[in-house]
């Protein structure tokens, strides 16, 4: 019987992170017990090479689970998570979580501490579509359970991006985002703005502070400007309101003129007809 070890080896796409896990983790797959499923854990590796496994001291103690983070490349994605733990039922290795998510190519987001003390959260999601909507959950437990202790699978992101910082996690759509963080019983949400770093901005640059008011963008530059940059100087847009998402696209000249690059802000990310432009012209 070819065991788990030798399966993944057989695999082209191996990365030598991954590689060099799989060897820490072999002297201990060799322990599995086949008393029930959650020990047998002979052949639950996918067959496909898009395939994540990390340490996380999910429950906190000494020697951390596994988790398995995989998904297919079939013209409707599958995506799962599987989790391993050395337990004394199992005398060894067994599976404490397993779970298929249809239509995800799942992906290993960020690790960190959210819940206040020593054991680990690990963030799992997707970006799917032409918007890049982030879809995401958070696993974690304790030595009793694994399981999920926040899900937005159902609630993406548009654009978005995520983060573990100082125990909070924080996730943005665009410029915008939600700050989650653990009050004891469960995450509390609260707004916050992605502003970019100005601190290495120069004093003749362009500052573009703009807010989204009834779907319409209001600038400290009119519809229409012109900007002439010299060399060196760059153009930086500062986000002022919490409200309606918006995408900025850095396009190329305009038909009336090749000289100049546009630069577009789309209210909700699709309402052209609210759309903002500003143009640059290199002198």
């Amino acid at each position: 019987m070819i065991s788990i070890m030798q399966q993944l080896l057989r695999r082209k796409a191996i990365t030598l992170s991954l590689t060099m896990a799989l060897f820490i983790f072999f002297p201990f797959l060799a322990g599995a017990n086949e008393r029930n499923s959650a020990c047998n854990i002979d052949g639950i590796i996918p067959q496909t090479k898009n395939i994540e496994i990390m340490p996380v001291a999910l429950s906190g103690q000494e020697m951390p689970e596994y988790v398995i983070v995989y998904h297919t490349e079939d013209l409707i994605p599958n995506g799962g998570v599987i989790v391993l733990k050395h337990t004394t039922e199992c005398q060894g290795w067994g599976v404490v979580f397993r779970e298929l998510y249809e239509g995800y190519r799942l992906k290993i987001l960020d690790v960190g501490k959210l819940l206040g003390d020593q054991r680990e959260q690990i963030a799992i999601g997707s970006h799917e579509g032409s918007g890049s909507f982030l879809s995401f959950f958070i696993l974690g437990g304790d030595s009793r359970k694994i399981g999920t202790v926040l899900d937005h699978m159902e609630e993406p992101f548009f654009q978005g991006g995520l983060k573990i910082k100082e125990g909070d996690l924080y996730v943005h759509a665009a410029s915008q985002g939600t700050i989650f963080q653990w009050d004891g019983t469960k995450f509390t949400e609260s707004p916050y703005i992605q502003q970019p770093d100005l601190s290495h901005a120069k004093l003749d640059d362009f500052v573009v502070h703009y807010s989204i008011i009834n779907d319409k963008v209001v600038a400290n530059y009119p519809h229409g400007t012109i900007l002439s940059l010299r060399k060196g100087q760059e153009v930086h847009f500062v986000r002022e309101n919490y409200g309606a998402t918006e995408r900025i696209l850095y396009m190329g000249p305009p038909d009336w003129d090749p000289s100049l690059s546009m630069i577009t802000i789309i209210p909700n990310g699709y309402d052209w007809d609210n759309a903002y432009e500003i143009y640059v012209k290199e002198q």
